[in-house]
């Protein structure tokens, strides 16, 4: 397991000068990690959307790296921007998922994948080219650059 403040401290350290789309629970991490506010797009309120936001600035801003952090309840709140995204497939576009299988802004609830389902499978089952998940920090920070 790793803390979701250590993953951003990892995910800052290998930004460079990418414009970062986080929201909700991400996004509330991402404010007390980024080292460069100035190139964040705060999407906070706008469960689901975090993905189609990247998506369209990826593909305006072809000459920039685009990442964009998601909650699983977030995501899971608008799964067809997976099947867009893969269609479009901007090289320039990197989507991190934070998997806590609960809606935490809301309670606590749990997703629907908290019963075993995989995002990483999702997203590559969609069309990503490439999908990892990562369960230890130093797994993460040695495999962020693939």
């Amino acid at each position: 397991m790793m803390l979701m403040k250590d993953a951003l401290k990892v995910l800052d350290r290998h930004r460079e000068d990418a414009i970062v789309v986080p929201t909700m629970m991400g996004w509330l991490g991402w404010t007390e990690q980024s080292t460069n506010l100035s190139l964040d797009i705060h999407e906070g309120g706008v469960m689901g959307k975090a993905s189609s936001v990247g998506l369209g600035i990826a593909m305006a801003c072809t000459d920039r790296k685009v990442i964009v952090i998601d909650g699983d309840g977030s995501l899971l709140m608008n799964l067809g921007a997976l099947i867009t995204i893969s269609n479009k497939s901007p090289n320039n576009f990197y989507h991190f998922v934070l998997d806590n299988e609960i809606y935490a802004v809301t309670g606590g609830q749990p997703t629907p994948n908290s019963t075993g389902r995989s995002i990483r499978l999702m997203g590559s089952k969609a069309g990503y080219t490439r999908t990892f998940e990562f369960d230890q920090l130093e797994a993460f920070d040695a495999g962020i650059a693939d």
